[in-house]
């Protein structure tokens, strides 16, 4: 077990091997903690929040629905265009069409 142990942390290690060691900053790990924990509340909310609203889309035979208090509103949006396969389009260059590119920060418990 011990041995097992052992070749986990090896494996961690090199996989983030490039990474900034923020080991002995206090503050860094106190709120990676408590992202931590706040993103495991979030998920359980989530999930109750699908639930949620799955019971009040049953409730509303699959239509808008509405009270004094509240509207529950179904709405749908298109579909993203699978452009590799549009054979018109094979071998053009779309790179001047892209957006920006999206950047976002995750948290991850080793």
């Amino acid at each position: 077990m011990m041995e097992e142990k052992n070749l986990y942390t090896a494996n961690i290690e090199e996989l983030y091997k490039d990474y900034e060691d923020c080991s002995g900053h206090v503050e860094w790990s106190s709120i990676a903690d408590e992202l931590f924990q706040t993103q495991s509340v979030m998920k359980k909310y989530a999930q109750r929040e699908k639930i949620l609203k799955d019971k009040l889309r049953i409730l509303s035979n699959d239509n808008s629905c509405k009270n004094a208090h509240y509207v529950f509103e179904f709405t749908e949006s298109k579909g993203t265009i699978k452009y590799n396969e549009i054979p018109e389009l094979q071998g053009v260059d779309l790179e001047a069409y892209r957006k920006e590119s999206f950047k976002r920060w995750s948290l991850k418990k080793i």
